[in-house]
């Protein structure tokens, strides 16, 4: 008898436990599990070191009371293996559930390493506020037993005492696509994208079958979101009933992605490394503004901290589209949603500005912005000056954008250079170097900001392993090489 599920027809049968299911379409939605590394995992059983994903964490039974306990004693160490949106949710629990007598790690290359550094230096500055140690620029390579301690040891030959390990190495469909046999049914899939298929969610080999969240092969990575997974749930149903004509494009094209610890850390739209690459450093513009010292931040200023809380917006230069936006605050989920509106609908800073938000909320900042880039040019303040204003405004964005089109039209070999600019940009964008101070506080310094800076860049370039009083502790070869990997 079948002790797994599978799907052992090709076309229009499929056995699942013996009980045989018939059917014109079939929707996969699997999901994906977490990723368990079986190397670190041996070494951690050998040496009798607990472990957990953050599934079989939040169990009751299992994850939960061995985490209790292991919180209860003083001096207890628990180490997250991975930077990502889950290690710095339950990075931030843990710490707060064992308060000052557990010592909590993380042990990761970097931050939220797929968001702008100005995100990931909030995500570092919330953790080490409620005392996590991290070890960024590393990787764990073994558990080992050293007399009575047992340790992680790094790739940088660092140990880290470890009483309970945390795998927060992201997500993969591996695990629940393969008890399926899909191949036997002529579905075509690979372990780290999912089902293969095209735009419309439905299978490239087996065209009765329809696959979506977190298992289709379409859905960009950092777009897998459980309100994604909703989303193509219901596409995929749609385009499998409707007929050809009447279908559409499966994945929304501005997901939210919100990381809820606290406070809340957000963004929507192109990031600060896709502007760079698609328009240049100076084609976009972009604002951020902190909200230390605003009046909503000195109201409460005595119950949460604001150092590390801002709002940063990205906009075309010449329309004013809103392309983008980061947030980190009490509500930057709140303010991120509204940017997906604006995103949806196509609207401009100018849009924005025109909307009023109440005063003093947290969403005020994100007006102040707009307004800010909303009244920066002549045109955006003719837009403002009635319908006459508004057609010189719009004549004037038109001429701008034909001077743009002859220009490159008639200077291919700029193109060509301003293309190769952009790229070596955004790569400066996306890198950043790791700095400590001697208290031990971590904070990052983009290859884009540290080469801006021509003093800290000659001094970096020479050997110097100090920026600003503190030490690098990593980046400085990478920064070297990008520098040197210019060649404009």
């Amino acid at each position: 008898s079948a002790t797994e599920s599978q799907i052992t027809t090709s076309k229009s049968m499929h056995t699942i436990q013996e009980r045989r299911i018939t059917s014109r379409k079939f929707l996969i939605a699997t999901g994906a599990s977490p990723v368990l590394p079986k190397d670190l995992a041996q070494s951690a059983d050998r040496v009798g070191v607990p472990y957990f994903t953050y599934r079989s964490l939040l169990r009751p039974r299992n994850g939960v009371e061995t985490l209790l306990n292991v919180t209860s004693a003083s001096g207890s160490n628990v180490v997250l293996i991975g930077g990502g949106a889950t290690a710095c949710e339950l990075g931030q629990a843990i710490c707060r559930l064992g308060g000052n007598d557990l010592n909590v790690s993380i042990v990761a290359p970097a931050i939220i390493p797929t968001e702008d550094v100005e995100l990931q230096q909030s995500a570092i500055k919330i953790l080490q506020r409620d005392g996590c140690n991290l070890y960024l620029g590393s990787r764990a390579m073994d558990v080992i037993k050293s007399d009575k301690d047992r340790l992680v040891l790094l790739n940088t030959n660092v140990t880290v005492p470890v009483d309970c390990l945390v795998f927060c190495m992201g997500r993969s469909p591996e695990a629940s696509l393969k008890n399926l046999n899909l191949d036997r049914a002529g579905i075509f899939w690979t372990a780290d994208e999912g089902v293969t298929v095209n735009s419309y969610l439905r299978s490239t080999s087996a065209p009765h079958v329809f696959a979506s969240g977190d298992c289709a092969s379409a859905i960009p990575k950092r777009d897998r979101r459980a309100i994604h997974a909703g989303w193509t749930g219901f596409n995929a149903v749609r385009n499998s009933i409707l007929p050809s004509f009447l279908r559409s494009p499966a994945c929304h094209p501005h997901v939210p992605r919100v990381i809820y610890t606290d406070p809340e850390i957000a963004s929507c739209g192109m990031s600060e490394n896709e502007c760079i690459r698609k328009y240049g450093a100076d084609g976009y513009d972009s604002l951020n503004v902190r909200e230390e010292g605003t009046d909503r931040a000195d109201v409460e200023g005595k119950e949460r901290q604001t150092d590390s809380t801002f709002v940063e917006l990205r906009a075309e230069k010449i329309s004013g589209r809103i392309l983008g936006a980061s947030a980190c605050g009490p509500a930057a989920a709140e303010i991120i949603n509204e940017v997906c509106l604006a995103l949806v609908n196509r609207l401009t800073v100018r849009d924005m500005a025109r909307t009023l938000h109440s005063y003093p909320s947290h969403g005020y900042l994100l007006y102040r912005i707009s307004m800010a880039l909303a009244t920066q040019t002549i045109s955006s303040l003719l837009a403002g000056c009635g319908s006459v204003g508004r057609l010189l405004s719009a004549q004037i964005r038109i001429l701008a954008r034909i001077l743009s089109f002859l220009k490159c039209r008639w200077l291919p070999w700029r193109r060509r250079a301003g293309r190769k600019l952009s790229e070596w940009q955004a790569r400066g964008a996306t890198k950043s170097l790791v700095l400590q101070s001697r208290a031990g506080e971590v904070t990052l310094l983009s290859y884009l900001d540290a080469y801006s800076n021509n003093t800290l860049k000659e001094r970096i370039v020479s050997g110097d392993n100090t920026a600003f009083g503190n030490e690098i502790t990593y980046g400085r070869d990478g920064f070297v090489n990008w520098v040197d990997s210019c060649g404009l």
